[in-house]
């Protein structure tokens, strides 16, 4: 279970690993593959509650809640007060809207490289290519566990899917002039 101050990523133990620019990489890529209902839930929440709390406020004044919850008496006191509490619910409460989205959004992603019969991980498993051009299509895995063979076009994956995240990590070396002595 993650804190509120840490990163969500840092709730999935396959990331643990993990270096926080290939963590952010890869939250970027499940962000780009939002559905339109998970993009705008955050500020839908945020909006509702802008809304509603306001109206809440306004409804329990005008029924009198003086008597039982002791407020400031000064009209424009209880206007700013007011106002700064919606708006301060209304971004925390779309911020933990935003965070559980993502939540669900990288859990289902982590979820895609598994099997779907038995629910086994299927990280690090070597594919089997069938042909000489590497074509999802032809590039296929098999589930340890209950020997169920997936084609990677059916689940959506690439061979780089299935490559553990602590050896995705590029060389230090890559992009530089090597020199023959």
């Amino acid at each position: 279970m993650r804190l509120i101050t840490t990163k969500v990523y840092r709730a999935f133990p396959p990331l643990d690993g993990v270096s926080d620019d290939e963590c952010m990489t890869y939250v970027r890529r499940v962000c780009a593959n939002y559905t339109s209902l998970q993009a705008v839930t955050p500020l839908v929440v945020g909006a509702l509650l802008l809304i509603a709390i306001p109206a809440g406020w306004l409804t329990l004044e005008y029924f009198g809640w003086e008597k039982y919850w002791p407020l400031i008496t000064s009209f424009e006191a209880r206007l700013v007060l007011m106002v700064l509490f919606s708006v301060a619910f209304a971004a925390i409460c779309g911020l933990l809207v935003r965070d559980l989205v993502l939540y669900f959004a990288l859990r289902g992603e982590l979820n895609r490289a598994s099997c779907r019969k038995c629910g086994h991980c299927l990280l690090g498993l070597p594919t089997t290519l069938i042909g000489l051009e590497p074509d999802p299509a032809n590039t296929f895995v098999r589930c340890p566990e209950c020997g169920k063979k997936y084609c990677m076009l059916d689940l959506g994956l690439s061979a780089r899917d299935l490559t553990p995240f602590e050896h995705r990590i590029a060389a230090p070396d890559i992009g530089k002039i090597k020199r023959h002595n």
